[in-house]
């Protein structure tokens, strides 16, 4: 079952469902709230490969990923933007981030988080490494945004790109 804008209302209203962000960017029902889901912002962190490292590199060994994967330093560097920054990615790149808000799950029910359509029109694909929230769940998602398209893409913190 996916629930209706009312559901989202009322999960939201009982304190069943909370969705919250930070104090300049605090969650508003009335705008994000669509339909049959809940628009949801990017963060103003994003990490990016690290040109140093992937410049040593021949090949990423999958067999040594654990040791890279504790590691992320070493693959990637971050990037924290103001507002009127953008950061620019470049076609074939990917840039790691997550959402600004928070997601508290009910108990009682799962959600999933998507990417645009509009984005993807664009060549923008948003991939949620854990689209699949469980019931429970409590904390922001992490999201991979990759380039697909032939020309560069500015990239603005706190926009709405993807949808719970």
């Amino acid at each position: 079952m996916r629930l209706s804008s009312t559901d989202i209302r009322y999960f939201l209203g009982e304190g069943l469902l909370k969705i919250s962000a930070d104090s300049q960017h605090s969650f508003c029902p009335e705008t994000q709230i669509r339909p049959g889901s809940v628009d949801i912002r990017i963060s103003n962190i994003f990490w990016k490969f690290n040109k140093d490292c992937i410049a040593q590199l021949d090949i990423i060994d999958l067999h040594q990923a654990k040791e890279i994967l504790n590691n992320p330093e070493l693959m990637y560097s971050k990037i924290q933007l103001s507002e009127e920054e953008y950061l620019e990615i470049k076609p074939g790149e990917i840039v790691l981030t997550e959402t600004l808000e928070k997601i508290e799950m009910p108990a009682c029910i799962s959600g999933a988080l998507k990417g645009r359509s509009s984005f993807a029109r664009l060549g923008i694909s948003i991939h949620c490494t854990g689209d699949y929230i469980n019931p429970g769940y409590q904390g922001s998602m992490p999201l991979q945004i990759i380039n697909h398209s032939p020309i560069p893409v500015k990239l603005y913190a706190y926009l709405s790109i993807a949808q719970l």
